[in-house]
Order: C-alpha cells, then structure tokens, then sequence
C-alpha cells in the first residue's frame, strides 16, 4: 500500500529562550529563501535524533553556542503548512519548542544561519515585517506571563 507524500510531517525543534518576558530570535541569512527572516533557533529533526540531541546540534550549527539545559517537555507544539520549499509544492512541519539556558552569550559566533541574536517582546515580534512565517503561529500562542522567573 502506498501512502501519500502529504500524510507525512517534518519535525522540527526550536529553542526558547525567555528573558524578562522577551523571546530570543536568531535572524536566519536566508538559505533556501530569499530574505533574512527572524526565527527561534534551531531546525529539523535528523533521523535517530533525540529531541535534545537535535535542538543541542541545531543551535551549536546557527551560533556555535552550547547549550546549557533543556527542559523535559516542550513548551509549545504547532503545526505549518508551506509551499514551494526545497522542490516541495507543500509540506507539512510539526514545530515543538522547548526551553532552553545558554551560560554566556559571549561564545556567540555569526553563521549563515543566523546572523543576529536578539531579545523581542510578544508585541515587538508581531510587528517584525521579516518573521519566518512558521514563527507566526508561535507568537499567537506565546505567554509571557507564562515565563516568569
């Protein structure tokens, strides 16, 4: 039996960072689209990959930063729906975020994959022209006041 290409989702891991309600974003240098993009750090799952394993190689290859500690369970899980990427006329992602520590911010190191660091509020992000658009459903869930150390 064969199963359509469209019943399958790619999982991706993003890393949430929250500090004083502000969420860190990483502005991606535009592999595989045309513009730089404002995204939470990290990306997609790779085949036998723990959720930790994969959100630790992720941000170690857009910052060269380690990661410090992650938390058990994610945060928040959405799902995208795009098109026209990587050869794909559509494809589906089911995003899981999880809190994460970084110790220094010192060690960050610019990549093509992400240029910039940056702390935004809930509001700051919404107004942010160049939001990756998978990120989008992300800021429409996020709570700060659910992040309150």
């Amino acid at each position: 039996m064969s199963v359509p290409h469209d019943s399958f989702y790619r999982v991706a891991i993003k890393g949430l960072h929250v500090k004083d309600g502000k969420v860190l974003l990483g502005l991606d240098g535009g592999i595989g689209w045309d513009k730089t993009v404002w995204d939470l750090p990290g990306g997609g799952l790779n085949f036998g990959e723990s959720f930790d394993e994969g959100l630790r190689r992720e941000v170690r290859e857009e910052t060269r930063m380690e990661i410090m500690h992650i938390a058990d369970m994610p945060s928040y899980v959405w799902t995208y729906q795009g098109e026209n990427f990587y050869g794909f006329d559509s494809f589906s992602v089911l995003l899981l975020a999880y809190r994460f520590e970084i110790p220094s911010f010192d060690t960050f190191t610019a990549t093509d994959e992400c240029l910039d660091l940056k702390f935004f509020s809930k509001e700051e992000m919404m107004a942010l022209p160049n939001l990756k658009e998978q990120a989008k459903k992300f800021v429409e869930l996020y709570n700060p006041l659910s992040h309150k150390v």
